[in-house]
């Protein structure tokens, strides 16, 4: 939730801010690349591949490639006839793409990324996560986009925004998946919980006295799917089906794909509107999956 304190625990894990209470701890070799949602001033006088060779001149991979400062710029879609003009010509999403390569062409092993999703435009985003496919260090990223989470993390840590975290493995769709579980779970516990305390006073005043009324009231509480709802749920279970196949062909085109920008821009269009529309369907089976 807004306001539980997402930012604040990366501006400590940064060391930008000092911890209310407890200890930070941080390894000898630590080294870490943040990128925050603040505004930031380049040096607008110096040439693209300057600022980023500043920091380094080649970045090692996961798999113990090596990457210039050119490739690295490249990936990020500047191409190589672009890389000599001056940092000032860039567009406001251009100098935050930039931004971003300077930062990783520092080679953390700690990358945190706050909110991405709200300052990068889809094109990045897509260069970025096929980056982050070599990555070796570790990245915490603060986000609400569903798409990126999935795409980028095994573990969900969830600030429940009253001073409490929550961990769950996987990414964040096996945590709504658990999430449904639980909301499931606890309506069929309310359901069941109005019938035995019916029982119980029933019995506590008359032992012969049938519960019979008390289970007639929870079967008239739970109430069945139509035929219509039936076959509507099957309907929208194939849509889902349908659309998790389309959107795993689409991902993988994007990756394959980063720069090519007019195919990356048609395929982050299409995703978008698979991701919208299954989000819909979703919602729509679990209020149908709730009368099964």
């Amino acid at each position: 939730p807004n306001g539980s304190g997402k930012t604040t625990l990366l501006e400590m894990i940064a060391g930008r801010l000092a911890s209310d209470s407890g200890t930070i701890e941080r390894g000898p070799t630590t080294v870490i690349g943040y990128y925050d949602q603040e505004s930031r001033a380049l040096e607008d006088e110096k040439r693209l591949i300057d600022y980023v060779k500043d920091v380094a001149e080649n970045v090692v991979t996961a798999d113990g490639s090596v990457i210039s400062a050119s490739q690295l710029l490249d990936r990020f879609l500047f191409p190589p006839a672009q890389q000599y003009t001056r940092v000032g010509l860039l567009s406001g999403g251009e100098k935050r793409r930039l931004y971003l390569a300077r930062i990783l062409m520092g080679a953390p092993n700690i990358l945190l990324l706050d909110e991405p999703t709200n300052d990068l435009d889809i094109p990045t985003l897509v260069a970025l996560e096929a980056y982050l496919d070599t990555f070796p260090g570790c990245l915490i990223v603060v986000s609400h986009d569903r798409y990126f989470l999935d795409r980028t993390v095994e573990h969900v840590f969830r600030l429940e925004g009253d001073g409490s975290v929550r961990k769950i493995p996987g990414n964040y769709s096996a945590y709504l998946e658990l999430q449904e579980r639980e909301s499931a779970e606890l309506a069929r516990n309310e359901a069941v919980k109005p019938v035995r305390e019916t029982e119980a006073e029933s019995a506590r005043f008359d032992a012969r006295k049938t519960p019979k009324p008390a289970a007639a009231t929870s079967k008239s509480t739970s109430r069945k799917l139509s035929f219509k709802e039936q076959r509507e749920l099957q309907e929208v279970e194939q849509r889902i089906a349908r659309a998790e196949i389309r959107k795993e062909e689409v991902e993988a085109r994007l990756a394959e794909s980063p720069a090519d920008f007019v195919e990356v821009a048609r395929l982050a269009t299409e995703l978008e509107g698979i991701e919208r529309r299954l989000n819909e369907d979703l919602e729509r089976w679990a209020e149908l999956a709730e009368h099964m």
